[in-house]
């Protein structure tokens, strides 16, 4: 059994009473792990209880209580400051606006070495200087690699036959 299960089992138990076999789903769980049998054995004794106690309707003036606190509660904040709200809006404003402008200058400072080519490296450099050749070597050399890759050279027949 997974721990959702045992969860699952603990919801109901808090529900209703265990069914047979929800009853023998647990007794399985608690024969394997004996150490969550006081756990369980608890929280069947809690759930006993608390079904025990009556049930008590709330009093009629429990609504009126309510709101009352609430108005009074509203009414101890006094009234909107529109000039403090206005002040903060504004260096909030500031701030951001500041915060873009950075961000916007190391936009630009970090694309800058984007935009200027480097000079190839000297190995690029040699290494192109050595396999240049006319453009008429190259004028196939889609068409080759195209080709399909099929199984090497017979190695030993070429040296039979030469």
């Amino acid at each position: 059994m997974k721990r959702d299960d045992l969860d699952r089992l603990r919801a109901e138990l808090w529900r209703r009473p265990l069914n047979t076999e929800e009853a023998a789903q647990l007794d399985a769980w608690l024969r394997q792990h004996p150490e969550a049998r006081e756990d369980w054995a608890l929280e069947q004794a809690l759930t006993r209880a608390l079904k025990s106690l009556p049930e008590r309707e709330p009093p009629p003036s429990l609504h009126a209580r309510i709101w009352t606190e609430l108005d009074r509660d509203t009414g101890a904040a006094g009234p909107v400051r529109w000039r403090e709200i206005l002040g903060a809006l504004r260096t909030a404003w500031v701030r951001w606006a500041i915060a873009g402008g950075v961000a916007l200058l190391l936009g630009i400072f970090s694309w800058q070495p984007l935009t200027q080519p480097n000079p190839p490296a000297p190995e690029v450099v040699r290494v192109w200087n050595d396999w240049a050749a006319p453009p008429e070597v190259w004028a196939d050399f889609d068409v080759v690699a195209r080709l399909p890759a099929g199984p090497g050279p017979d190695l030993e027949l070429l040296t039979l036959l030469q």
